[in-house]
């Protein structure tokens, strides 16, 4: 008899990132990529261009920014809400404005790291991966 081994490979998990900041989204792309479990799927400078990928990408996640050019991201949560229950997950500069992204509709809502973002990681400290994991339902390495 022979032992055969299967190995399932699970589907990475698909995540979108919405921010008018190309900056901060290549940081977040490496920050997040490096767990080989995870997918950025789209890069969003806008809202409107985010609503515009939803249906090709199919995101589990939405990583968003609520200050941009063309359609904030306030706006952008009521238009997803109305179509699709794609997790979403604020990070933002905009505190005063977190607890309003969590009534459109935003499962997760935290402040974004003021600092030059060079060191993600540190300055974001454990919470922003244990969101992220929590919200992907995949345990944290």
């Amino acid at each position: 008899m022979l032992n055969v081994e299967v190995k399932i490979m699970s589907e990475k998990k698909r995540v979108m990132l919405v921010d008018d900041s190309a900056f901060v989204r290549t940081v977040l792309r490496n920050t997040l990529t490096s767990d080989e479990r995870i997918q950025v799927v789209a890069s969003c400078a806008n809202g409107q261009i985010a609503l515009d990928q939803l249906d090709t990408t199919k995101p589990d996640l939405v990583i968003l920014d609520l200050e941009m050019p063309v359609m904030d991201g306030l706006t952008f949560l009521k238009n997803l809400r109305m179509r699709s229950e794609t997790k979403v997950m604020v990070l933002s500069t905009r505190t005063d404005k977190l607890d309003e992204a969590i009534s459109c509709g935003a499962n997760k809502a935290m402040p974004k790291p003021t600092a030059a973002m060079i060191n993600f990681r540190e300055e974001s400290g454990s919470d922003f991966y244990s969101h992220i994991y929590e919200l992907l339902e995949i345990p944290a390495p």
